[in-house]
C-alpha cells in the first residue's frame, strides 16, 4: 500500500526553484487553514446515530504516522497525516487488509504545521475504538472527535472506554454518551450500542468482540 510519503527529504542547501515551490506550498497551506476552519463545524451527534451511520467500527492500535502533501479535487495543497492502524478488531463492516491507513487533514511537514479545528489527533502506541465513514475528504472519522474513543487496560484485566478529552465513558442514555466514573468496559459499551441497533444493517457476523 502507498504510504503517501513525499519523494526524498530536504537536506542542506535548497535550490531557488525548490524555495519558490516551498513558498507556494506554504501559501496554499495558509489559505487552506482558513478554508478548513470554516469547513469543519461539526454538530453534536449521539453516538448511536454515529454508529448507525458508520460503515466500519474498528478497534486498532496506532503503530506510526507520517505526513504528506496531497491535492484536493479543487487543486489545493493540504498537509495530511496518515495513521497506520495495526492489530485490528472489526466490530462492524469489513476491512480487507491486516492494517488500515487512516488519513486526516492537518499535521506537520518540513516545519510547516496545519492545524484544523475539530480534526482529532491520535497518539502512537495507543489503542482506539473508531467510527469510520465513507470517502470523507477531510477526516473519515464520523463526528470527528465524537467518533474516537481511547481504550485503557484496567487492573482487573478489562479494557475500559474513554472519550478523547480524557473523561471516562460510564454508559449510554438515549443514544448519548454518559461521562463519569467508573469507565465502562469495552464489551459492555459495544453491547449497549447493539441494543441501539447500531449493527442492524451490517452484514458482518457477530464474531468475537474487539479487545
Amino acid at each position: 500500500m502507498d504510504e503517501g510519503r513525499l519523494p526524498g527529504a530536504i537536506q542542506g542547501a535548497v535550490p531557488m526553484g525548490k524555495r519558490l515551490a516551498a513558498a507556494a506550498a506554504t501559501a496554499a497551506v495558509v489559505g487552506l487553514a482558513v478554508f478548513a476552519a470554516r469547513a469543519t463545524s461539526v454538530r453534536r451527534t449521539g453516538i448511536a446515530e454515529i454508529g448507525r451511520r458508520a460503515s466500519v467500527i474498528v478497534v486498532g492500535t496506532v503503530g506510526g504516522s507520517s505526513a504528506r502533501l496531497a491535492l484536493d479535487p479543487g487543486g489545493r495543497s493540504r498537509i495530511h497525516t496518515d495513521y497506520d492502524l495495526r492489530d485490528l478488531s472489526v466490530w462492524k463492516g469489513s476491512v480487507e487488509t491486516r492494517n488500515l491507513v487512516l488519513s486526516v487533514v492537518g499535521g506537520t511537514l518540513h516545519g510547516m504545521t496545519l492545524g484544523v479545528e475539530g480534526i482529532p489527533r491520535l497518539e502512537e502506541g495507543r489503542r482506539y475504538l473508531l467510527f469510520l465513514g465513507d470517502a470523507e475528504p477531510l477526516c473519515p472519522i464520523l463526528g470527528f472527535a465524537q467518533g474516537v474513543f481511547p481504550l485503557e487496560d484496567a487492573a482487573d484485566g478489562t479494557v475500559r472506554v474513554h472519550r478523547l478529552d480524557g473523561d471516562a465513558v460510564s454508559g449510554l442514555s438515549g443514544g448519548e454518551i454518559q461521562a463519569g466514573s467508573p469507565a465502562l468496559a469495552l464489551d459492555e459499551f459495544l453491547a449497549a450500542l447493539d441494543r441501539e441497533g447500531v449493527r442492524a444493517r451490517s452484514s458482518a457476523p457477530p464474531g468475537e468482540e474487539p479487545r
